[in-house]
């Protein structure tokens, strides 16, 4: 899973589907104020607080592709 920890930089993953640097890192749990500030930057998406399995580690903000066809 994604974490946002102070100082580390949050990079948009290209999205194979549309093309687009849209893909964010998903934090999951509850958000402290760097997850929060990330957040209100566009820079992660906040997952909430329900953790699962397949949960995804990455959305495309432009055309919404799950993890499973991202690239770095």
């Amino acid at each position: 899973m994604a974490d946002a920890q102070p100082g580390r930089r949050t990079r948009r993953r290209r999205c194979p589907q549309c093309g687009e640097l849209g893909a964010l890192p998903v934090v999951y749990g509850l958000p402290d104020i760097t997850a929060v500030d990330l957040a209100d930057e566009s820079k992660v998406i906040l997952g909430g607080c329900m953790v699962g399995p397949d949960d995804p580690e990455w959305l495309c903000l432009s055309c919404a592709t799950g993890p499973d066809q991202l690239t770095a």
